[in-house]
């Protein structure tokens, strides 16, 4: 016997049916039982003559009788009423006093007639339910089965054989099954085949094969083979085969989303690091040079805030096809996430020609895009290192490429830099910093210094800017030029900021309780914390804390600031000014200052960045471009702040010039808390411009 359900299936040949006429089959059984009474089987439990199924017809034309039985039963989902008469010939036969035989017979081919009926539903059930099983298992088979002949000529195909290859299962003994096999996988194929026929009753394995379907295309598949030679039923081989085309697509979709970036299609950090390992181990084999470069966009953050992220997806899919036609095929162009790039030059002839890619690769960059009705101008560092002269392994290999990409921005971008060991020494300096300064901040090692601020037509001092400074174990007092670069990339000017601010209310609050209410407190603020999403709730938080007046608060902001998100940075400079804050522009004359900006922006202070200062009055442009500063904040109602005074000279040309207030070490350094305190008292007691 066939040990699996599958081989038990395949023996079925096909149905058997057998016809019966019911009223010589009646008369038979009838018959040999009780030939002297007259049977009448009646469908649906009514007497008509459209619902009589059978009639033994041995009674009484007269409708005699002396005896009649009804009997009612449901079976199969119906009523069968089964009626017994007695005839001539058994009431003759009944005058012998045997009435429990006429009652035994009676009964006994109720039952036989109950029997029959039953065994027929039940036949007709289950030949239902294994052609609806049968039908279930073939059409919803996901594999194709076919039956073969010894000699290879199909027999059978199962019906999902339509679904799945477009072909009529009752059509396949005219298929040509070399045709249907590609030609590299019919001798696989055929060698499964003639394997399955020495084995009988084996399940051979057959690898894959791609099988033509009804529109011509190829599709994958696989399966196995079992001959079932002396099998009744089958007397063939049976070929099992399952499509892999829509396998195949998964697979190919989840390697493209596991190794390639989605928006560019270029290869991900995953891939990329695969391929730079092989290049390294290749290198180191042979010697023969390889290079690595890393790239970043400049300003792409500007473009990706300012026009928006679909605009910023569309310049990296631009720069990505831009990039790889800078290289060769055997290179490798792939990206990490963001605007950084990555290009591994498999194999070069040296520095040189490495360099020469870099400059392509400038060149092709350098250039200007439309991107959503606007159109943009790029620029890219990049930072190279050699395989195996710079490092053998791969991670260091990155970091090296890394620290050289930071040194090209260093130097003013749009350029390339080669590694050097000296960047590896500062690049550890710089870590080693920036744990210090993580550290300081923790230790609360940070102090506010204050240098006032005077008012050249009262001469008076009406308010102080603060600056931070470092309490070093080592270096001793530390100026903020020194480190808030370093805090700026770390991230760590933000929460450096907030202590700043919250240090100087306080301050405000102690000069207030000394008898100095009306001075004003200046903390600078750089573009990080501006941009900050929390910064406007933790200015709130500080304000509502210390208890300070807004009104005494003045923020002094970069004028690089103009270049970030116009609409975001109007709403929150807005924010500021509704809270009652002082706004003030600082490093005028430095950047890209826009005059719409000035205008269209909620800003009540400009500061003449201090080198203007420094030449006065020696060099007329620079004396030129102040007094031009001067007058234009006047026409546009705002004050003028000149900072880094240092000689008379300087002092008496802003006054002449009409310049409002100014600051520098012409009046004083920046102050620690006490010696400001002892500062005020004795300009109040002796005007410091007289």
């Amino acid at each position: 016997m066939p040990e699996s359900r599958v081989e038990r299936q395949m023996m079925l040949a096909g149905y058997v049916f057998s016809a019966f006429r019911m009223n010589h089959l009646l008369d038979g059984i009838v018959g040999l039982i009780s030939p002297f009474l007259d049977v009448k089987l009646y469908d649906n439990g009514e007497i008509s003559r459209d619902s009589l199924m059978y009639g033994s017809n041995l009674g009484s034309l007269d409708e005699n009788f002396s005896f009649e039985m009804s009997q009612t039963i449901t079976h199969g989902g119906r009523d069968w009423l089964l009626q017994t008469r007695s005839t001539p010939a058994f009431d003759f036969l009944a005058s012998d006093p045997r009435p429990p035989i006429v009652l035994g017979s009676g009964i006994l081919i109720s039952l036989l007639m109950f029997l029959f009926v039953l065994a027929m539903i039940r036949s007709r059930i289950q030949a239902q339910f294994s052609a609806g099983r049968y039908r279930a298992i073939t059409e919803g088979a996901a594999n194709v089965t076919l039956v073969l002949e010894p000699s290879g000529n199909p027999r059978y195909a199962s019906p999902s054989s339509r679904d799945i290859l477009g072909f009529d299962p009752e059509q396949v003994y005219r298929l040509d099954l070399n045709s249907l096999v590609h030609a590299e996988d019919r001798p696989q194929l055929k060698a499964g085949f003639d394997e399955a026929i020495k084995s009988p009753g084996k399940q051979i394995p057959v690898t894959r094969a791609r099988i033509r379907d009804s529109e011509g295309q190829w599709r994958d598949m696989e399966g196995t083979c079992t001959a079932m030679l002396n099998v009744p039923g089958v007397n063939g081989v049976v070929v099992s085969l399952r499509d892999l085309t829509q396998l195949k697509a998964a697979e190919s979709e989840l390697h493209r989303l596991a190794f390639y970036d989605p928006l560019t299609g270029l290869a991900n950090r995953q891939l990329f690091k695969d391929r730079l390992n092989n290049v390294v181990r290749r290198s180191r084999r042979s010697e023969e040079p390889a290079a690595l470069m890393f790239l970043d966009l400049d300003g792409f953050k500007r473009i990706n805030d300012t026009l928006g992220h679909d605009s910023g997806d569309e310049l990296l899919k631009q720069v990505s096809q831009w990039l790889t036609g800078c290289v060769r095929e055997d290179d490798s162009v792939a990206r990490l996430g963001g605007d950084e790039f990555v290009v591994l030059l498999s194999r070069i002839s040296g520095p040189d020609a490495a360099g020469k890619v870099a400059e392509t690769i400038l060149r092709r960059l350098c250039q200007r895009i439309r991107l959503n009705d606007h159109e943009v101008g790029i620029t890219v560092s990049i930072g190279i290192t050699m395989i195996p002269c710079d490092s053998q392994d791969p991670g260091t290999l990155m970091k090296y490429a890394d620290l050289a990409m930071y040194r090209a921005k260093e130097l003013g971008r749009n350029t390339y830099q080669f590694f050097t060991p000296a960047m590896n020494i500062k690049a550890a300096r710089r870590l080693l910093q920036q744990e210090e300064l993580a550290a300081a901040l923790d230790n609360d090692r940070f102090v506010l210094h204050y240098q006032p601020k005077i008012n050249l037509e009262s001469e008076r001092v009406i308010g102080v800017e603060a600056f931070l400074r470092w309490h070093h174990p080592e270096k001793g007092l530390v100026s903020a030029q020194q480190f808030i670069s370093l805090a700026e990339e770390t991230g760590l000017i933000v929460r450096l900021g907030e202590m700043a601010l919250r240090q100087a209310c306080i301050q405000v609050q102690a000069l207030e309780r000394a008898g100095f209410e009306s001075l004003k407190m200046a903390v600078n603020l750089s573009v990080r914390q501006l941009t900050d999403p929390g910064f406007l709730d933790m200015m709130r938080q500080v304000i509502t804390e210390t208890g300070v007046s807004p009104e005494c608060l003045e923020l002094e902001m970069p004028a690089e600031l103009l270049n970030e998100d116009p609409r975001m940075l109007r709403e929150r400079l807005v924010s500021l000014h509704d809270m009652g804050v002082c706004l003030i522009l600082d490093d005028f004359g430095t950047g890209s200052c826009s005059l719409v900006a000035l205008q269209q922006l909620p800003l009540d202070v400009i500061k003449i960045d201090h080198r203007f200062i420094r030449d006065i009055p020696y060099n007329v442009s620079a004396t030129d471009v102040a007094s031009a500063v001067i007058a234009l904040a006047r026409k546009l109602h705002l004050t003028v702040v000149a900072e880094g005074v240092e000689t008379p000279q300087q002092l008496s040309f802003l006054k002449s010039a009409g310049c409002a207030q100014c600051q520098g070490n012409l009046f004083s350094y920046p102050l620690d808390e006490d010696a400001l305190i002892g500062f005020l008292i004795r300009q109040y007691e002796h005007p410091l411009t007289s």
